[in-house]
């Protein structure tokens, strides 16, 4: 199961050994004697009688370290074992944030999974990723605490259903404390429809629920810790990062009026001035984050509103053939734009510090997932069967890109390659190669299991409710992650197969949890974001995903780490947020800051990764003992019949 440090692994497997024995609740969150951790898992599923059952599932996830160094998630036989396609899928993306979170270096770092039995959904990824951390740092699992939840790439905590029946579930198993994600605190009685509320359900039972809105307040239940402290100190952008901050708001700013000026009359809506002309405005009393938020904001909007315009008018003037030429012949000019630009900034960030070695692959996520939605439009410019609005639709999806790869791409590469510069401690050139061909393979292992379970879904039910162009872009991101080679290349190269590994894997954990993470839809491609019931989880989502990135910017920063830029791209995105809160565009807002802050956590995991002590509690077992294949338990869980739905 193991392979060359460095090395692609193409499957996914996952290790579902039966026979966890069922044991008393408050027994089964714990330690194993092979440094493993049973993690209580709730679960909730219909029933033949029409009724939704739930219960505990112990889910053991055990970590170490296994003969040559290199990730290895081990999840082989759970489809022989009964567990589900989305349950795979979690149970990798928890492998994956848990040990992004950790600090450690996934080089080093081998996961594996054991469930009970039939079993599937998304919603146990937040126990499990619990479960993955506390065995990397060798922290006890505290006794009678469950929880339920989804886990995002930033380690916040979605929402899930059937709230209620868990709560209850725990309460007759005896768990004392059950945390839950945010927006599922109240949750309609699906007999009576009467509003249930959580915290008042867990005290009629005896027990306290709680929500975690992150794997941190979670962590912190679980276990007394904390995984990111954080130095206590605000982070800071630095001067250099601060001088770019200002050079590059200041060109948007001007790019956007050039652009709006240029423009015929009325192409150019009202609205997309407005948003302009309170750029200017946030720019001319100094607070450059929100004048860059809107800037992003408005240059995206005029820029779909100024092509589109064009593609109409050649459909008008020339007919369809001619508008396809026009968007094909955008797309070439867009996508060797893209090339050059991100061999520039490998090539540059190639003779700088390792700082800059490990954020040049998050800055270039503009440019790596903008070239990933050209390459879905082309594929379906050659299907031939695009008619007049198609056609109009496809032309924003190529406008926003070509902001991205033209602007907001070169600006974050830009910050990326800020700070310090020169000789400085720190890891040498071969070793980020290798450090980063490790991320890659990592990464990419997330993002194959994402890629597997839509698999099964888009063939059982096709691509009904999944946000126009995402889907295509992480397969055409699918494609490229399979190109990648075995082995450790040049550190240039490992730079540009990191960025396409961290955006598939980010855009996998995006369709996996669905429009739970955000209650978005379609999430700004082409046109303008859709919140369905945003206004009760954006802010805790946004405040979550900026509060990690804080924390470990600060404490990275505290150590003389450069963090500078992912400092600078989380404040504007947030300051994007704030500035639209309450309006039209808050949705936009949120989808900036959270893009921004997802990139700039992984960032900083990275960063963490490299740098962190491999002694102490993050030392892991040098071997495997054999698994016992112990029967299934004989009791009534175990006699359950169906599949088990977290």
């Amino acid at each position: 199961m193991v392979a060359e440090r460095g090395a692609r692994r193409r499957g996914t497997g996952l290790l579902a050994t039966p026979g966890l024995l069922l044991l008393v609740a408050i027994a089964l969150t714990g330690c194993g004697s092979d440094g493993s951790r049973t993690v209580p898992v709730l679960w909730a599923a219909p029933q033949s009688d029409g009724t939704i059952a739930g219960g505990i599932e112990p889910a053991k996830v055990k970590v170490e370290s296994v003969g040559e160094p290199g990730f290895t998630l081990s999840l082989e036989d759970i489809a022989a074992e009964g567990a589900g396609e989305q349950w795979q899928a979690a149970s990798s993306s928890a492998a994956a944030v848990g040990t992004l979170l950790s600090g450690a270096d996934p080089n080093d770092v081998d996961v594996s999974f054991e469930v009970t039995g039939p079993i599937d959904g998304p919603s146990g990824g937040a126990a499990l990723t619990v479960g993955v951390l506390a065995a990397i740092r060798g922290d006890e699992l505290r006794s009678g605490v469950t929880m339920t939840g989804t886990v995002n790439p930033d380690g916040s905590i979605g929402p899930v259903t059937n709230v209620a029946t868990k709560v209850r579930a725990a309460a007759e198993d005896g768990y004392r404390t059950v945390l839950i994600p945010v927006g599922t605190e109240r949750e309609a009685d699906p007999d009576t429809g009467e509003e249930i509320q959580m915290t008042e359900l867990g005290r009629s039972l005896g027990i306290e629920v709680r929500v975690a809105p992150n794997i941190g307040t979670a962590y912190r239940a679980f276990t007394g810790n904390n995984i990111a402290p954080g130095s206590g100190d605000p982070p800071r952008r630095g001067a250099e990062v601060d001088a770019v901050a200002s050079r590059t708001t200041e060109r948007l700013n001007d790019r956007l009026g050039q652009l709006i000026e240029t423009a015929n009359p009325g192409v150019i809506s009202a609205t997309t001035i407005d948003r302009s002309e309170a750029a200017a405005d946030a720019l001319a009393n100094g607070d450059l984050a929100l004048s860059y938020a809107l800037g992003v904001d408005a240059l995206k909007a005029a820029s779909r509103e100024a092509f589109r315009a064009e593609v109409e008018s050649v459909l008008s003037d020339s007919g369809r053939a001619a508008a396809i030429g026009l968007l094909r012949e955008r797309i070439a000019a867009l996508e060797k734009k893209a090339g050059e630009t991100t061999a520039g900034a490998v090539k540059r960030a190639g003779g700088r510090n390792f700082e800059q070695q490990l954020l040049i692959p998050v800055a270039l996520g503009w440019i790596t997932y903008s070239t990933a939605l050209l390459q879905a439009v082309q594929e379906d410019l050659l299907k031939g069967e695009i008619g007049r609005d198609g056609l109009v639709e496809r032309a924003g999806v190529v406008a926003d890109s070509g902001a991205a790869i033209e602007v907001f791409g070169p600006d974050a590469i830009e910050a990326a390659l800020a700070g310090a510069s020169g000789e400085a401690a720190g890891p040498g050139r071969d070793e980020v190669s290798a450090f980063l061909s490790g991320y890659t393979n990592f990464l990419i292992r997330g993002g194959r299991a994402s890629e597997e379970y839509f698999d099964k879904v888009v063939e059982a039910t096709g691509l009904g409710g999944i946000p126009d162009y995402i889907y295509p872009a992480f397969r055409a991101l699918g494609r490229v992650a399979a190109r990648i080679p075995v082995g450790t290349d040049s550190i240039e190269e490992e730079m540009t197969q990191a960025s396409s590994a961290i955006s598939f894997f980010v855009i996998g954990a995006i369709l996996v949890e669905g429009d739970s993470i955000l209650g978005l839809q379609n999430f700004g491609i082409g046109e303008e974001v859709a919140a369905n019931r945003g206004s009760e989880l954006l802010p805790t989502a946004v405040q979550g995903a900026t509060s990690t990135v804080g924390y470990w910017s600060s404490d990275l920063q505290s150590r003389g780490v450069e963090v500078g830029y992912p400092v600078w791209s989380t404040e504007w995105g947030l300051a994007g947020f704030e500035g639209l809160r309450g309006t039209d565009r808050e949705a936009d807002g949120a989808v900036l800051a959270l893009e921004e802050a997802w990139y700039a956590a992984i960032g900083c995991f990275m960063l963490e990764g490299i740098t962190a002590s491999n002694g102490g509690d993050r030392t892991l077992p040098t071997s495997r003992p054999p698994t016992p294949r112990i029967p299934p338990a004989q009791t009534e869980a175990a006699e359950r019949s169906g599949r088990k739905d977290l």
